[in-house]
């Protein structure tokens, strides 16, 4: 008969772990609300997810949104563009570029700078 063992300590950090992401996103939800006021959309535990944010900037015709999973922010958030004035070879460009940036974030919290990359693209 085999046997194993089981380390507690192990599960208890990652249940540690787990609880402090979800604290984070918790706390970064909540800031993104006060500062984008009603140009922000939240959803929470849908699907997959635990949070998806869309976020409409007042001066540009687009629209982002951010699909944070529970291991978010050592994950970035699966990001999608939506501009109708904008071509979709366009979309695919801003998607890559907002995507390359979040490996630059990872372990902190993003949304606000991928949100400010986004405009700063259309402001070149």
């Amino acid at each position: 008969m085999d046997t194993f063992e089981v380390r507690t300590d192990d599960l208890m950090t990652t249940t540690n772990e787990t609880k402090s992401m979800s604290d984070g996103q918790d706390e970064e939800i909540t800031s993104l609300r006060d500062h984008f006021k009603d140009k922000i959309r939240i959803l929470s535990s849908i699907g997959q997810f635990s949070y998806i944010l869309k976020i409409r900037p007042d001066q540009y015709d687009i629209s982002l949104t951010l699909q944070l999973d529970k291991d978010y922010p050592s994950k970035p958030p699966e990001i999608i563009i939506t501009a109708p004035r904008l071509a979709p070879d366009q979309i695919i460009v801003i998607q890559q570029l907002l995507q390359s940036y979040c490996e630059t974030l990872l372990n902190k919290p993003m949304i606000l700078s991928i949100y400010s990359r986004l405009l700063q693209w259309f402001d070149e």
